[in-house]
């Protein structure tokens, strides 16, 4: 059977009381109908991609905006920049205490360029950072967010993490902890 586009109204939960969410498969639209004011740690990892079934599914931000009240996320997904695909803008998260992303950054800026060039070129002031990530104000990095995991896998040795460490530990006021890890790949 075959479903319209029009026809999924994706995962829509009625439970007030819940503390702690889980979810594992594809960005599709998943909704809380009653506000979670106890939601302690929402744990999302919606990196699975298909093909098929590309026409159902949701951008991350408008995912996230349901679970916008939980104190930690733990967020998996499959390009980084799916956090602000699709033109939605991510929620606020005012009571935000431990954030965790973990997903593929393809530092592509400099592809074009042959790799005898790329070793003269300056990373220092380039910002490859999404405008829609550091043009918006999140409350939770006035007010909340104490703690910040970062892990990096990447392919090639890049400013990226260190521009992104740089603006949460320029952003996020009460930041009391922060972990960096590069998985030892540059060693």
């Amino acid at each position: 059977m075959e479903l319209e586009p029009w026809a999924n109204p994706g995962i829509e939960l009625d439970m007030p009381s819940l503390r702690s969410f889980r979810y594992k498969g594809f960005p599709i639209k998943l909704s809380l109908m009653s506000p979670v004011p106890a939601l302690e740690r929402v744990d999302l990892d919606v990196s699975r991609r298909e093909y098929k079934v590309q026409q159902y599914l949701e951008p991350v931000s408008r995912i996230l905006t349901s679970f916008s009240c939980t104190r930690a996320l733990k967020l998996r997904l499959g390009c980084i920049e799916d956090i602000v695909a699709g033109g939605a803008i991510p929620p606020t998260f005012p009571d935000l205490e431990l954030l965790e992303v973990e997903g593929h950054y393809k530092f592509n800026r400099l592809a074009p360029m042959s790799s005898a060039h790329r070793d003269i070129v300056q990373l220092g002031g380039v910002s490859e950072l999404p405008a829609s990530l550091t043009d918006n104000s999140f409350s939770c990095l006035q007010k909340s967010l104490r703690k910040v995991t970062l892990k990096f896998k990447a392919m090639e040795v890049n400013c990226f993490q260190v521009q992104l460490a740089k603006f949460l530990v320029g952003n996020a006021m009460v930041l009391e902890e922060m972990q960096v890890d590069d998985g030892d790949q540059f060693s």
